[in-house]
């Protein structure tokens, strides 16, 4: 940090992570302004957010995905579309049941693959703790996921390290994936009011801050008052939400050579 500013940035820190938080929250870039403006007395245009919200996100993902999360015996998996400019996208997640931490999250493009699968379990195999069931939907590149990450795809795997994978799923039953489909349903609410991304690479910039902001800034009343990341065992000292998480990410990256 340099005058209280970001690395090559000219606004203070403070005055970038309330825009974060105000915009994450559910607000415009344009609201954003007005309120930094009304609140702050800081001036700032809509075009400034913008670039803060699609810049930021990147940097606490790298961040945030070197944290390991204390996640429970039962993962889920979903994806869901995406609708940009140009063209539909599948935004792919694993939730903990236990602790609602959004283990990892991922944006391909049209087409559900097999590989697609396999990357989305081994991103999360590399947070989590060893599951021994993991929930989702008939989609055949699951069980292909579950098979190259884990080693088992069978209904009741035997041994210790088997991982059960429950892939007829009806609402009404206790094996449901109605956990991660409310997520999803949260995620296109907040997405329709986009009006429609214009590039790939900002709705993922997008989606990953307001994933970050659900696992490490929103308290949810079902945890007790706890967000995703305390309840997981990420229990990181915020004081000021996104300023911290900006400051603690820019140092990770500068550490590991990335900073240019």
């Amino acid at each position: 940090m340099e005058n209280g500013c970001p690395y090559r940035a000219r606004t203070p820190l403070p005055v970038i992570a309330s825009a974060m938080e105000i915009y994450f929250s559910g607000s415009s870039t344009a609201k954003t302004s007005r309120l930094l403006r009304k609140v702050l007395r800081v001036h700032r245009s809509d075009v400034a957010v913008w670039k803060w919200i699609v810049k930021y996100p990147s940097l606490a993902r790298d961040y945030t995905a070197a944290l390991r999360a204390q996640t429970s015996p039962t993962w889920h998996a979903d994806e869901t579309v995406i609708d940009t400019r140009v063209g539909k996208l599948w935004q792919w997640e694993v939730e903990d049941q236990d602790t609602r931490y959004i283990l990892t999250s991922m944006m391909t493009g049209w087409g559900r693959e097999s590989q697609h699968a396999v990357d989305l379990f081994a991103h999360a195999k590399a947070v989590g703790v060893r599951p021994e069931r993991i929930v989702t939907d008939g989609l055949r590149a699951y069980v292909e996921g579950v098979r190259r990450n884990f080693y088992t795809n069978r209904a009741n795997p035997r041994g210790p390290n088997g991982v059960k994978h429950v892939n007829r799923i009806h609402f009404a039953q206790a094996d449901n994936n109605n956990l991660i489909e409310r997520f999803h349903g949260s995620v296109k609410e907040r997405t329709k009011t986009l009006r429609h991304f214009k590039r790939a690479d900002t709705a993922k910039a997008i989606l990953d801050g307001w994933i970050i902001a659900y696992n490490f800034l929103r308290e949810h009343e079902s945890l007790g008052g706890l967000t995703p990341a305390v309840k997981a065992g990420i229990d990181l000292p915020f004081e000021d939400g996104w300023g911290d998480l900006i400051r603690w990410a820019t140092y990770f990256r500068a550490r590991v050579g990335q900073l240019s």
